[in-house]
This record gives C-alpha cells, structure tokens and sequence, in this order.
C-alpha cells in the first residue's frame, strides 16, 4: 500500500505539472471542479517544479495525499465510489 500511495502521489503531482504547462503554453483551459480543486489542495503543498530540485519532501507529502482517509476525499469521488471503498 505505501508503495502504490507514493506512485499515486507522483502521478498527481506530474499531473499538476502537466495542467499548469498546458495553461501556460495555450489558450486558457480549466478542468472540472473537482480537478481544479484537488489542483489547488495540491498546488498547496507542493509548487510547480521550475529547476531541478530535491524533490523527497513533495513526494512524502503526495504519498500522504494519496493516503488520506475516504472522508477527505472530494465530495464527487466519494459519490462514484460509494460501494466500492467504505466512506
């Protein structure tokens, strides 16, 4: 499980970097609300990467992300997956 929370985490903060490169090399373009606002709960703990850096702490804090309880999650996701995963 704490493996697959730090690939769940790496790929939501490469997909933040992919919405802010696309934002800032085209037209502007938004996602749904829940995207936006799991965006923006990212965006807070972790900041787009402009240079190289060292990047175990937004790792650690996406793996935490990633491994938040059913009752933290989005409102939508919690609705799509009711029967599957116990809120």
């Amino acid at each position: 499980v704490q493996n697959t929370a730090t690939v769940v985490g790496i790929e939501a903060m490469a997909a933040c970097q992919g919405i802010e490169l696309k934002r800032d090399h085209a037209r502007p373009v938004r996602s749904s609300g829940m995207v936006e606002a799991e965006w923006q709960h990212i965006r807070s703990q972790v900041a787009f990467i402009e240079e190289d850096r060292y990047l175990a702490p937004d790792i650690e804090s996406m793996r935490q992300w990633a491994l938040r309880p059913p009752a933290a999650w989005p409102a939508p996701l919690r609705q799509c997956l009711a029967n599957e995963v116990p809120v």
